[in-house]
């Protein structure tokens, strides 16, 4: 029994000495301390199922937290959540006259990301009366990351009625997209009208526009399809509308299939996008089949692209492979996506797959993967566009592989004109070609 108390005792000792590091190494002026809740005197009222304080010395000693962010979570909240409202906010004020840096940068961040869990109003408070730019953006991104979403609404709302003088646009717009993207996890519909209210909210709201759209869409894909459909034909509407499309086949994928193959002028290429990686995810083959039927040539480029591209990160030959039996007018692109993936990884066995290619698939095959080679060594993608066969593809691409390289290093891709096989007006023209920044 004496043992086992023993080690009980020890266990909390320790704990408090890695959060309250009461050493004298530890009281350096950048160290952050609050009174503790448990001097004789103070009001603050702690129970006995919380985590007991170290006894103070007449003197009144302090809780240091100056290794408040290597401390585990769950232990800096059972510390901080015994503290009173008066002892966070001091400890914040003090945080705030800590130099900048990347210490002080994490400590903000642990220490506003615990306080939100406890009281995210306070928090976000304290966040914004912070002094430096990097410190209220810190300390407000803390908040929002640790906050429950049954908060964010009310977070949303205090950060949209800050002065223009608290913080940025961009700012506000981020710190917003964040708030109501959490806020719809639990409340779509209330989240989707606050944004409807916001002045101008279209724009820079595009990310919490698909997740609202696709949490209400779990749950109501009808309502959240006319929510979508209200915004007009704008480009926030669209990306809104791959959100729909991904909540609805969660929620009833036929039905999600069927109404995006039968919309595809209207819904746009995300939506594509979107459900096509949904369906490769569970049924690959499906994908593929279901790909194939799409009515228009962009929807299947863009489907079968996806496809391949997600076939590429476990096998990319097997993706090139597949991407090169496809139809004349979707080919292309999928292959392309395809190469660049596998060319990464292997290129000396991309190589030695075009070379047992032939016609206008070798030559898609090479543009894909001259392209692909030209960012680090635009010699060698050259080198290999040359050999397109088609006079038009071969043209284009090793135009597209010099006007690059001479944005690059203008001089070195002037040298490979001059040296090159290419025929005088070929090279004439290649030299001619402006240099754009």
């Amino acid at each position: 029994m004496q043992r086992a108390l023993g080690i009980f005792v020890a266990g909390i000792v320790l704990g408090m000495l890695i959060v309250y590091a009461l050493t004298p190494a530890a009281r350096k002026d950048n160290s952050v301390a609050v009174p503790n809740s448990s001097v004789p005197g103070n009001n603050s009222k702690v129970s006995g199922n919380e985590p007991s304080a170290p006894k103070l010395t007449a003197e009144g000693e302090k809780i240091i937290l100056g290794n408040i962010a290597t401390v585990p979570f769950q232990e800096l909240y059972a510390v901080l959540s015994v503290r009173s409202p008066e002892e966070m906010t001091l400890l914040a004020q003090q945080l705030n006259e800590l130099p900048p840096g990347r210490e002080t940068k994490a400590k903000i961040n642990t220490f506003f990301k615990a306080w939100a869990q406890l009281d995210a109003k306070a928090a976000l408070a304290a966040a914004v009366s912070l002094k430096t730019v990097e410190a209220k953006s810190t300390a407000i991104g803390a908040v929002l990351g640790g906050a429950d979403a049954a908060t964010s609404g009310s977070l949303a709302t205090v950060i949209n009625k800050l002065p223009a003088d608290a913080i940025s646009p961009t700012q506000k717009t981020r710190f917003l997209n964040t708030a109501l993207s959490k806020w719809s996890e639990i409340d779509p519909v209330a989240a989707a009208k606050f944004l409807d209210s916001i002045p101008s909210s279209g724009g820079g709201f595009f990310g919490s526009r698909i997740t609202i759209a696709q949490n209400w869409a779990s749950t109501d894909p009808a309502a959240a399809l006319a929510w979508v459909q209200g915004q007009g034909d704008t480009q926030d509407a669209k990306f809104a509308m791959s959100g729909v499309i991904s909540g609805w086949w969660e929620n009833d994928p036929r039905a999600a299939e069927a109404y995006v193959a039968s919309h595809l002028d209207s819904i746009g290429m995300d939506a594509v996008m979107r459900i096509t990686t949904q369906l490769f995810q569970r049924d690959p083959q499906g994908a593929k089949d279901w790909a194939s039927r799409l009515s228009t040539p962009e929807a299947r480029r863009s489907a079968d692209t996806y496809i391949a591209m997600q076939m590429a990160d476990v096998d990319p030959k097997g993706a090139s492979e597949w991407a090169a039996t496809l139809a004349d007018d979707v080919r292309s692109r999928a292959l392309s996506g395809a190469i660049s993936k596998w060319s990464r990884n292997d290129a000396r066995a991309v190589e030695q797959w075009i070379n047992n290619l032939n016609g206008t698939v070798r030559d898609e095959a090479i543009t894909a993967y001259s392209s692909t080679m030209a960012y680090n060594n635009p010699a060698a993608g050259l080198n290999w566009a040359t050999t397109v066969s088609d006079a038009t593809a071969r043209t284009a691409a090793v135009e597209r592989i010099v006007g690059g390289w001479m944005r690059r290093s203008p001089n070195d891709a002037k040298a490979w004109i001059q040296s090159s096989t290419l025929t005088e007006p070929e090279k004439a023209k290649l030299l001619s070609l402006p240099v754009r920044r």
